[in-house]
């Protein structure tokens, strides 16, 4: 019986096939359907959405086919019908790919449809390829003229979100799964040779690096109690307490290693680390005075990591701090005897380790400062090729040590100084270089940025506004005059990405009359203008009224009410700062 009813509806599927045929074969005019046309075509998606619900999918699949037969523009009823092929080709009942095939058909009947190229992309991110989907939802959104499909720009903006989403959750599955390995691989390297200090400091890195803080403490401090008289033991305590900010409390555990074993270059290392950590907190009366004690710092620190140098010549670490010191000291005082011993002491240690990451990136720094720029670039990329994934911290200073060269080729480095260059660039005819200089001005505390920015909110590029607001927030522009500029450009910038950046950037601000811009982005055309609006609002607001932005235009016109009625409560209260006249209306 089974059997019997099975092949039954085998037999629908393949008839409905058929019977799908023209419609996916030839373009339809189901754009200029009549009134009774979209009514019959809407009562069976309806009909299609009830038997899907209630998991019967060949009843389902056959009602969506029929609606799409009268509408076969309908996108809401295309995903349905995808979302029912792919179920049952993972269930067996339907040849793998074959949904696939079928929209693939489909653009290549329809080539500058901008609805099927969307479609094609949202089957192929639902079969595993994300990567091409989103290629296929941005040529759409290129290709859409929004009145022809206007619910692509918002479907490009959920799958993006779902895209990078689950691009992010993958590394960070992986990442997950590599730290397990390494933390698993370095405990037992500590295990089998308890006094190799380097393991243990690895393994103590890869610990941080997945948060496990609490156990890594725990496990030092029992080892330092079970053996006292051992230097390494009280270092790697200390080491501990110093990476979780608690320096005070590791300095006796760093000089009591010292006392135990005074060529522990390990100890000797911390020891000239917590010297240079003391000149960061230190405040002196006059500048004369703080020169003295940086010098003083410097060489007794120097003097320290020689010492670890060498008591092991391959001790890396004190190499590249020693290294750093040495730079640091030609830069502060001009000194080029350091510059020069700093040069020769990295070039012993690329040949003593080669792949060393930080030797790569102290090297860099090298080369930028006497303007080696391609050198430099070299370094930092080798310094990210080689730096293992525990080491989060020293390959983000790569990867923005490679940002700023990038920058450097292109405009003066950010310096005050350099203002009125970046006035001239900011008029340029380029809108890259505009956007360039203003994104200059975004390191810079300089009051004369506030014009240029000011005007380039009202840039006919995209590029070079969508940067003007990320500029006025990272210089804290979150006064009354700013809010009433990102207020107008949510309201009336015709990009969809510049209004939605816009009702972010106002969420930012404390003045509760910004409620009245973002009430009004609640009603916007796109999907990501209106979730950005309802997440600054409530952050401005306090309130958390339900209002879903992907919901039918009924259901945000009835959410909208209970908002507009708050506002309409605390107007007169919130309006008396704004210096905008249109606040005072009702929104």
């Amino acid at each position: 019986m089974n059997w019997v009813a099975s092949r039954s509806r085998r037999t629908i599927l393949l008839l409905t096939l058929f019977a799908i045929a023209p419609w996916i074969a030839c373009g339809s005019t189901g754009r200029d359907l009549s009134k009774s046309e979209r009514d019959a075509a809407d009562a069976l998606y309806e009909e299609a959405l009830r038997y899907s619900a209630n998991e019967e999918l060949y009843s389902a699949l056959v009602e969506v086919e029929s609606s799409l037969r009268i509408n076969p523009y309908r996108a809401e009823a295309h995903e349905l019908l995808q979302d029912l092929m792919l179920k049952l080709e993972a269930a067996g009942d339907r040849p793998k790919g074959e949904a696939l095939r079928i929209y693939e058909q489909h653009l290549e009947d329809h080539p500058d449809d901008p609805l099927f190229v969307c479609l094609f992309g949202r089957i192929l991110y639902k079969s595993g390829q994300p990567d091409r989907g989103f290629i296929h939802f941005s040529r759409a959104l290129s290709m859409d003229a929004q009145e022809t499909c206007p619910n692509i720009r918002s479907a490009l903006a959920d799958y993006y979100r779902n895209y990078k989403k689950d691009k992010k959750m993958a590394r960070e599955f992986e990442s997950r799964a590599e730290l397990t390995r390494a933390r698993n691989r370095l405990r037992q390297d500590t295990e089998d040779n308890i006094l190799d200090v380097a393991a243990h400091v690895r393994y103590q890195d890869v610990v941080f690096a997945g948060g496990d803080v609490a156990a890594l403490e725990a496990r030092y401090e029992a080892l330092s109690e079970e053996y006292p008289e051992v230097a390494a033991f009280a270092y790697l305590n200390g080491r501990v307490l110093a990476r979780a900010g608690r320096l005070e409390e590791a300095r006796p555990f760093f000089e009591r290693a010292h006392q135990l074993d005074p060529k522990l270059p390990w100890a000797l290392d911390a020891k000239g680390t917590l010297v240079l950590k003391a000149l960061e907190s230190a405040t002196f009366e006059t500048p004369e005075d703080q020169e003295a004690a940086e010098k003083r710092a410097f060489e007794q620190a120097a003097d320290l990591f020689r010492k670890a140098i060498a008591a092991d010549p391959n001790f890396i670490s004190g190499r590249k701090k020693l290294a750093e010191v040495l730079l640091v000291t030609a830069a502060r005082f001009g000194d080029g005897d350091a510059f020069v011993a700093c040069a020769q002491l990295l070039d012993e240690s690329a040949t003593l380790a080669p792949d060393h990451p930080e030797i790569h990136w102290i090297r860099g720094k090298m080369f930028l400062f006497c303007n080696a720029v391609f050198l430099a670039t070299e370094e930092y990329r080798d310094a990210l090729r080689t730096a293992a994934l525990w080491e989060t911290p020293l390959r983000q200073d790569a990867a923005k040590a490679l940002a700023q060269i990038e920058g450097l080729t292109r405009l003066p480095p950010p310096d005050a100084y350099m203002v009125e260059e970046y006035l001239l660039r900011v008029e340029s005819e380029d809108p890259k270089i505009r956007a360039a200089a203003l994104a200059a001005f975004g390191h810079i505390r300089d009051r004369r940025a506030h014009l240029p920015i000011s005007r380039a909110v009202e840039d006919p590029d995209a590029t070079v506004r969508l940067t003007a607001i990320d500029v006025m927030d990272k210089l804290g522009m979150i006064f009354d005059e700013s809010a009433v500029v990102l207020g107008r450009m949510l309201l009336s910038d015709p990009e969809f990405t510049v209004r939605g950046r816009a009702a972010r950037m106002l969420g930012r601000f404390e003045q509760k009359w910004v409620a009245f811009y973002l009430i009004q982005g609640l009603a916007d055309d796109d999907a990501f203008v209106r979730e950005m609006s309802i997440e600054a609002l409530r952050q401005v607001s306090g309130k958390d009224y339900p209002f879903d932005h992907k919901a039918t235009p009924d259901e945000r016109k009835a959410a909208l009410v209970r908002w507009k009625d708050w506002w309409n409560k605390h107007a007169k209260a919130f309006t008396r700062q704004s210096p905008d006249p249109a606040v005072q209306e009702k929104p």
